[in-house]
C-alpha cells in the first residue's frame, strides 16, 4: 500500500522524535511494511487512524508506542558479527581485563544497542575462551536497547537454529548452548544471569559517568543525524573510564563529531579510546 507524503512525514517524525532514527524522503518506502504491521495491529486501513494514534507525538496507548519503536529499529545482528572485531577483543582487550581483575580491579562492559543479545554474549564467550569461569568474578555486563520485545529475547537467551548458526562456530555452539525441545538453542543459564538488561534510549537516557572499560555502540550512529551523533558520542565518552574503549561499526567513526576520543588501531581494528590523561584527548 502506498501512502501520502504528508503521512510519511508525520510517521517518520514520530520515529525520529522517540528513537533518533532518521528516515529521509528517499527512504520512505522502507516504512511501508512497518506501517502495514501497525495498521493490522490497530485493525484499520485508514491513515487517519494511525495519525490519531500518534497525534502530538505522544500516544495514549503505550502498546502502540512500543510497537512503533520495535518496528522502527533494525535488529539485524548475529554472533561474532565482524569476526575481526571479536578477534581483537579476545586477543588484545580480554588479557588486559583479566590482568586488571587479578590485581583486584573490576571490568565493566556495555552493549548499548544490544538487540537480541548476540553481541554481549559473544564478548562473554571470548572471555570464557581465555579463562573458563572468568565471567563469574570481577566482570559486570550491561546490555540495553529501546525495544522491550527484543530485550526479552536477549534475556531468554534462546535462538533458532538459523540464528545459532550465523557466526557461531559449531564447537562453541555445543560448548556454550544446549538444544531446546523446539529445535532452538539456549545459552548457558549463567550468561543471561550475569547481564543487567534494561530499556535505554541513547538520546534521552541518563548516562552513567566513568563506569565502563568497553562500550559497544556498533551500527547505531549511521541512522542518526549529525547533531545527535555528536551528542551521543559525548555522553558515551563521559560514560567510559579513563583508558576505556568505544567500539563503533565498520563504517562509523568520531571524526568531525568529537575531538576528545583518540583513534587507535588495536588488533587491526579501529577503536576509539578515552585517554588516561583526558587533557591529551583535545590535542
Amino acid at each position: 500500500m502506498q501512502f501520502k507524503n504528508k503521512f510519511y512525514e508525520e510517521f517518520s517524525d514520530y520515529i525520529f522524535k522517540h528513537t533518533g532514527i532518521h528516515y529521509a524522503e528517499a527512504n520512505y518506502y522502507q516504512l511501508d511494511a512497518r506501517i502495514n504491521k501497525l495498521m493490522k495491529f490497530l485493525e484499520t486501513s485508514d491513515e487517519n487512524d494511525v495519525l490519531k494514534a500518534i497525534q502530538g507525538g505522544a500516544v495514549k496507548d503505550q502498546r502502540v508506542h512500543q510497537m512503533i519503536v520495535d518496528l522502527a529499529t533494525n535488529n539485524e545482528t548475529y554472533f561474532f558479527r565482524d569476526p575481526g572485531v571479536f578477534n581483537a577483543i579476545k586477543s588484545e582487550l580480554v588479557p588486559q581485563w583479566l590482568e586488571k581483575i587479578d590485581q583486584g580491579g573490576r571490568v565493566s562492559v556495555w552493549s548499548c544497542a544490544s538487540s537480541s543479545g548476540q553481541e554481549i554474549y559473544s564478548i562473554m564467550m571470548n572471555i570464557e575462551e581465555k579463562r573458563p569461569g572468568a565471567i563469574e568474578k570481577g566482570f559486570e555486563f550491561k546490555a540495553t536497547d529501546i525495544s522491550n520485545s527484543i530485550l526479552e529475547k536477549a534475556k531468554a537467551g534462546v535462538y533458532s537454529q538459523l540464528e545459532a548458526q550465523r557466526g557461531l562456530p559449531i564447537l562453541m555452539l555445543t560448548k556454550y548452548f544446549k538444544q531446546t525441545d523446539s529445535s532452538g538453542w539456549q545459552i548457558r543459564e549463567n550468561f543471561p544471569s550475569k547481564v543487567n538488561f534494561s530499556n535505554f534510549n541513547l538520546l534521552t537516557g541518563s548516562y552513567p559517568t566513568g563506569q565502563f572499560d568497553l562500550i559497544c555502540c556498533r551500527n547505531v550512529l549511521i541512522y542518526q543525524k549529525k547533531e545527535n551523533k555528536a551528542m551521543v558520542l559525548e555522553k558515551l565518552y563521559q560514560s567510559l573510564k579513563p583508558g576505556g574503549i568505544l567500539l563503533l561499526g565498520n563504517t562509523e567513526n568520531t571524526f568531525g563529531l568529537n575531538k576528545d576520543f583518540v583513534g587507535q588501531t588495536i588488533g587491526g581494528v579501529a577503536m576509539f579510546q578515552k585517554p588516561l590523561d583526558e587533557n591529551k584527548g583535545a590535542a
